[in-house]
């Protein structure tokens, strides 16, 4: 069973995936709609009808994972039994499609599109509930708060202590790799101008000062931050 938080990004997920496929296979249904209240003997409806079925699986299998996710999280509150309603809504869009395709006339057709906007409100509908919901909202905010506990432990000097040497440790790891990829590429050009006096002080003049003004102003936050508590 996967996490809280994994889960509700799945739910999210396919929230979305259900949605936009059901509209899809109710554009399909609009179409066929149309078609049969103009010329039910149109011989493209048999074919449209098909790709309808084809659509409307495609979003009940969405809604079914979509229900079977939501129905194993736990934690999930009131919100659960709204996403399993929503998914049995796309379900039942599709049912509504086989009748259309086994009965195509008038009136099965505007039945299978009110079944599908239906399941799109719903779905819709529990999109929005579910992204404001207080159960998901605590999964959002977990990690922040977590991040925050464990800084929490650390006084604002060591804090800052770590980012300067987090720093130092960048500025080296950096310039080693730029000789490392010197050498593996067989390019002796920065070798060569760093064999030079004033090519090697201009460097080190370089990095020493970077590194004094970065180290100064973290020093300098860090003093504000503890407030003259050393």
């Amino acid at each position: 069973m996967p996490t809280k938080v994994k889960a509700t990004q799945l739910i999210e997920t396919q929230l979305k995936e259900t949605i936009d496929l059901l509209r899809k296979a109710r554009s399909l249904t609009a179409e066929a709609r149309d078609k049969i209240v103009a010329n039910p003997a149109d011989p493209s409806i048999p074919d449209l009808l098909g790709r309808n079925i084809v659509a409307h699986k495609d979003a009940k299998s969405a809604a079914q994972r979509l229900g079977e996710t939501a129905d194993t999280t736990e934690g999930l509150g009131d919100i659960k039994n709204t996403l399993k309603l929503a998914a049995a809504e796309a379900q039942r869009a599709h049912d509504a499609s086989e009748e259309l395709k086994a009965t195509p006339g008038a009136q099965q057709a505007h039945s299978a599109l009110a079944a599908d906007d239906a399941g799109v409100q719903r779905l819709t509908d529990a999109d929005a509930a579910f992204r404001i919901a207080p159960e998901v909202k605590e999964t959002r905010t977990g990690w922040w708060a977590n991040a925050m506990k464990l800084v929490s432990g650390y006084t604002a000097t060591e804090i800052v202590g770590f980012l300067v040497a987090f720093g130092i440790v960048a500025v080296a790891a950096t310039c080693l790799v730029a000789l490392l990829l010197s050498l593996l590429r067989n390019d002796s050009t920065l070798l060569i101008r760093l064999s030079k006096v004033e090519s090697a002080r201009g460097l080190i003049t370089c990095l020493l000062g970077v590194s004094t003004v970065v180290i100064a102003l973290m020093l300098t936050v860090g003093a504000l931050l503890s407030n003259g508590s050393a």
